[in-house]
């Protein structure tokens, strides 16, 4: 049986999976590293240029 767990947080954002190739998830590790950031914000900012690329 399952204990009760808190609610989510209003303010997040449902959690998306992706499965990354070994070569592309190595890639975003190292943008991530050198931006100084984790990898989720490595994620959601390249996301964010790729879509501000589209017009």
């Amino acid at each position: 049986m399952r204990g009760v767990s808190r609610p989510r947080p209003k303010n997040l954002a449902a959690p998306t999976q992706v499965r990354l190739p070994p070569e592309l998830q190595a890639r975003i590790d190292a943008y991530a590293a050198r931006a100084g950031i984790t990898r989720s914000q490595a994620i959601r900012a390249l996301i964010e240029a790729g879509l501000a690329g589209q017009g």
